[in-house]
Order: C-alpha cells, then sequence, then structure tokens
C-alpha cells in the first residue's frame, strides 16, 4: 500500500511540474527508474508538439450542455481535429469526463455522437464555426495558452466563442490540456485507425467492384434522429448523405472536386450503398460508392438513424467524378465537345444580339 502512494505521489508530481497527463508522467517515471526531477527534465526535453484540449460546456439558460475535443499540432500550426457534442442540459446519456486520458475521452465524444438525442445540428454549426471561424484566425493564442497549461484561460477562450453560438449569458466552459509527443500521436492514431477500420474485402467475395475501386475515403455517416432510417434497414442501393472526413491531403483534394468541401468546411455529399455487413459487436461497416472508381467506407452503431439524399445528388456527384477520372486519363474527347458545346452556344448569343440591336436601333 505505501509502495503504491508513493508511486501516485511521484505520478501526480511530475504531472503537475511537466504540465502532461498520467500516462506520460508514468512513461516518463519509468524511463528515468522513478526519478522524479529526471523525468521532468525527460519531458520537457522531448518534442511535445501535440497539443490537446479536452472541454465541456454548460448553458443553463439555453438548456444546453455538451464536449469538445481540439488537437493541434503546435509545429505545423495545423488543427488535426475537432469534435464536438451538444445535448440538452437535462439529458442524462451526456457524460464526459476531462480528467480521462484524451484518447478515452475522444472515444467517449464519439459514443456520444452516436446517439439519438444528440442535438446533431446545433453540434455541427458550432463544429464549422469553432473551426472556420474562430481557431484559424487564433491559433497562436490557443498553442500558447496549451503549452503553458493555463487552463483558465482556454475556459474564457472556448467558453466565450461558444456563447457566441449558443447565445447564453450564464455558458461556462471547463477544460483540460495534454501534450504529448508527436511520434506517439502519429502511433495511437494509426493503432486506432487500424481498429475501426472495415474488413478488407477479398478478391473472391466481390472480383468486379474490388476492380473497379481506385480509390477509397473514410467518412461519415449524418445522423438523423428525427427522420432518418435506422441503419439496420438500410440496404444496397439506397442513398444516404455522408460526410468526407478523410485528412490526408489527396482525400481533401478529391473531396473539393466533388463539392465535398468549401475550403476548409465539410459539406455533405450522397453515396450509394454497395455493402453494408454487421460485425459480431454488432457495429455496421458501410462501402457507398460516390462516383465512378470513388467509395466512401464508413462506420455506424446499431442505434443509429441515417439521413437519406435525394436521387438528384447522386446524379450531380456521379457526373462531377467521371469528369475528372476521364482527364487524366489522356481521354480528353469529353473535354473537347464541352469546350465546342460552349463555343457554339457563345456565337450563337453574339449573332442573336447583334440581329436584334439591327432591328431595333
Amino acid at each position: 500500500m505505501v509502495m503504491a502512494e508513493e508511486v501516485e505521489d511521484k505520478v501526480a508530481s511530475v504531472m503537475s511540474q511537466a504540465q502532461v497527463g498520467r500516462e506520460d508522467a508514468l512513461k516518463a517515471l519509468d524511463k528515468t527508474d522513478g526519478d522524479v526531477g529526471r523525468a521532468v527534465e525527460f519531458i520537457k526535453s522531448s518534442e511535445r508538439n501535440i497539443s490537446i484540449i479536452k472541454g465541456r460546456f454548460s448553458a443553463p439558460s439555453a438548456e444546453y450542455k455538451g464536449g469538445f475535443l481540439v488537437i493541434i499540432d503546435a509545429a505545423s500550426k495545423e488543427i488535426e481535429r475537432i469534435i464536438v457534442t451538444v445535448f440538452r442540459l437535462n439529458d442524462e446519456k451526456f457524460s464526459a469526463d476531462i480528467n480521462e486520458p484524451w484518447t478515452a475521452f475522444q472515444e467517449t465524444l464519439y459514443s456520444l455522437k452516436l446517439s439519438e438525442s444528440e442535438m446533431f445540428e446545433t453540434a455541427q454549426k458550432l463544429h464549422t464555426f469553432l473551426e472556420r471561424d474562430i481557431l484559424r484566425n487564433n491559433l497562436d493564442l490557443v498553442i500558447d495558452a496549451g503549452r503553458s497549461g493555463n487552463r483558465s484561460h482556454l475556459n474564457l477562450l472556448f467558453g466565450g466563442w461558444i456563447k457566441d453560438i449558443i447565445y447564453d449569458e450564464s455558458l461556462s466552459a471547463e477544460t483540460e490540456v495534454e501534450s504529448i509527443i508527436h511520434d506517439d500521436y502519429r502511433r495511437r492514431e494509426a493503432e486506432r485507425s487500424k481498429r475501426t477500420q472495415p474488413p478488407p474485402e477479398t478478391e473472391a467475395d466481390t472480383p468486379r467492384k474490388a476492380k473497379k475501386v481506385t480509390a477509397a475515403l473514410t467518412a461519415e455517416l449524418i445522423i438523423d434522429p428525427t427522420g432518418g432510417r435506422p441503419i439496420g434497414d438500410l440496404k444496397a442501393g439506397d442513398l444516404v448523405l455522408t460526410r468526407i472526413t478523410d485528412g490526408r491531403d489527396v482525400a481533401r483534394y478529391i473531396a473539393q472536386l466533388i463539392g465535398g468541401r468549401r475550403g476548409d468546411e465539410i459539406v455533405p455529399v450522397a453515396a450509394r450503398i454497395e455493402s453494408i455487413n454487421v460485425g459480431s459487436s454488432g457495429r455496421y461497416t458501410v462501402t457507398a460508392k460516390l462516383g465512378e472508381g470513388l467509395v466512401a467506407r464508413m462506420i455506424g452503431e446499431s442505434k443509429m438513424k441515417v439521413r437519406m439524399a435525394e436521387p438528384m445528388m447522386d446524379r450531380m456527384v456521379a457526373r462531377r467524378v467521371n469528369l475528372l477520372a476521364a482527364l487524366p486519363a489522356g481521354n480528353y474527347g469529353l473535354f473537347l465537345t464541352l469546350f465546342l458545346v460552349a463555343s457554339i452556344f457563345v456565337t450563337l448569343v453574339i449573332i442573336f444580339y447583334l440581329l436584334w440591336t439591327s432591328l431595333n436601333p
């Protein structure tokens, strides 16, 4: 018992002096044979480039409460991830502990976003506002506060920003900060990606489809608790709305081309389901076609209700993907045809205008 208390005291001391989470404090003590001073120096000498801000807020007058996670690469000044979830004040389903490790807090928020009682529209609005209008314009301020571990400053910053959307003067926010080494963050994200990726399809199971697919993007199904269709009722051929969340540069570029992004804002796009499978845990893996040679890979929970899309959206995305796919392959016939049609149209308009002006001097 005494030894356990001694270890806890050392962990608490390292966490306090180095402004790190419990996991990093334990790792540093392990590498320095339990020496608190050396452990603190080890942490400070490491490149701790990833700042993770965990937060929760309460808006009594508006009857809202929620949580958020912001992950920033301080070295490159890039926003790695933003997760926001909003619930009614009296909703007992919401429970997020900002004192738990960031990995656990992240999974908690992802789980909460699958709840039917989440205030989806408000959460989406707040997410967009934080990413597009606030964080990118005040990133240095947030990074400095995160590095210094100035929680009171972060509480005021995020509380004020969220208040601008929820319009509640009584709103309050509380935050916790973790700073981790860049390589550790990438390793953990790679491990998480492996856990959440759908199982690979075999050539024997879907030989034709495997040959057609040239690119697969990570995406999310859009939740619609009131008017959506239960995920268990979805079938191949159904048209659903998705958000392309794939963070790779090429994925962001493709999303921009097919209308899934406007600058930094993610825009819903339609996708037609090709396959949907249920795992032993009850989690669904969905593969949906965005266009010829392009699919979205998504994961959903059994209680989800999914927003459906209009048929016209599917045709619009498919046309854009097919046009983009044709040009790099050297097939410029379609492009030339469109150019000639446009030229003829413009010529006819000019002729008509000249005739009209000559007849009506």
